[in-house]
């Protein structure tokens, strides 16, 4: 924020001072445009800020006091800035965080997440089948899911309660527990089998759903954002039913976002793409390689490459082979990778194969011995498609890594 209160995008450099002291909503900034830092103090400098503020400390509190001793978690405000896309009316929202990692007993927090390549093997069937294909965003999704299974006291953040003696017991997992997405997921789970979805033994994070022996609808999850494909009975019999179950928040069709994948359904065909994160990338020069940003590139070029650019999985990794060459080699390397990642002509299509009885895994491998900058190290990889009796195809894996 400048002086004359217009909004800038900044970046978060780090605290000004401790969260428990008088400074402890100061923070310093990066402008984007700017080399110069600033420090603003949120809690007396940001009027948005003083809103929130006032309505947080409006909550009205339950007075149920516990031994203070048995409070083993403690929470915290976080506050987020967000701005309304439609009006450009800015808010500030806040949420409770425990510090879960304080929690000195055991508890299994394994939660499935969907697979990269589950989500293309999703859209290949969606494709296929002829379905459309829908995302679906849930509110506070923790919150969602069931009780607790366990006894758990928290203190409340200073901003709620002055009273030291005051202790809250959670009957819900919040934000912060190590195990919160586990309950949230298994709370989903139960939900689906309940409606005879069947979930997939290769990823859990996948589920399907017949109908008269019918594929009639795929249901995927990563964390609280939901993907679907299928007819209306699926829709009605089981998606419906969610909505009924857990507020929801946006849901969207035909060309979304979906955890930073590009999805657009044009047609008969369904598309992956990443323009907008590429398109963010920019051209660095020889300071910004003394400065040591070079890994933070090659990483964002990596997770591209991973995601929806098979092409570049080989030009990443050559790139990771090259911090040893010259600052000049170094920058031009980066360079042209980086003019390579722009090419917003670039989209992986999933086709309809016809018919999912009749398809047929293919792959391509190749390697090459000290094919890499360094002059040592070599190089293999792979793509694998799914083709159909009609001679379509579409990418599920690919990778290029070192061979040792």
């Amino acid at each position: 924020m400048k002086e004359n209160d217009t909004w800038v995008k900044a970046k978060v450099v780090s605290k000004g001072g401790k969260s428990t002291g008088k400074n402890w909503a100061y923070l310093n900034l990066q402008d984007e445009n700017e080399d110069a830092q600033v420090g603003i103090d949120f809690g007396k400098d940001v009027q948005e800020w003083h809103k929130a503020q006032d309505e947080v400390n409006a909550v009205v509190v339950p007075q149920s006091r516990h031994n203070e001793n048995q409070a083993k978690n403690y929470c915290q405000q976080d506050g987020l800035l967000q701005k309304n896309k439609m009006n450009g009316e800015r808010k500030v929202k806040a949420r409770l965080v425990v510090r879960g990692f304080e929690e000195e007993n055991e508890v299994k927090s394994d939660s499935p997440i969907v697979h990269k390549e589950s989500l293309r093997l999703f859209l290949a069937l969606a494709s296929t089948s002829e379905f459309d294909i829908h995302s679906i965003d849930i509110k506070a999704a923790f919150l969602q899911g069931k009780e607790i299974d366990r006894v758990i006291f928290v203190k409340p953040p200073k901003e709620l309660s002055s009273d030291k003696s005051v202790a809250w017991k959670l009957n819900k997992c919040v934000y912060g527990l190590i195990d919160a997405s586990r309950n949230w997921f298994l709370s989903v789970k139960r939900e689906l089998l309940q409606l005879e979805c069947i979930q997939s033994k290769l990823d859990p994070a996948i589920f399907y759903w017949h109908y008269n022996n019918t594929l009639e609808g795929l249901f995927l999850m990563h964390v609280d954002d939901f993907l679907w494909a299928g007819s209306e009975h699926f829709k009605k019999q089981v998606i419906c039913h969610l909505r009924d179950k857990f507020d929801s928040g946006k849901e969207l069709d035909s060309s979304f976002r979906y955890i930073g994948l590009n999805i657009q359904h044009e047609g008969n065909d369904i598309y992956l793409q990443q323009h907008d994160y590429t398109d963010e990338r920019k051209q660095v020069d020889r300071a910004d390689i003394k400065n040591g940003i070079y890994p933070e590139i090659v990483g964002q070029l990596h997770w591209t490459a991973t995601q929806s650019r098979p092409d570049l999985c080989f030009d990443v990794l050559d790139l990771s082979t090259s911090i040893q060459l010259s600052e000049a080699k170094t920058q031009s390397k980066l360079n042209k990778v980086i003019r390579k990642a722009k090419n917003n002509s670039y989209r992986n299509k999933y086709p309809n194969l016809e018919c999912l009885k009749n398809i047929d895994f293919i792959l391509y491998t190749d390697a090459s011995y000290a094919n890499l900058s360094d002059r040592v190290s070599s190089a293999g990889g792979y793509a694998i498609f799914l083709r159909g009796q009609n001679g379509k195809n579409c990418p599920i894996s690919w990778s290029s890594k070192k061979i040792r």
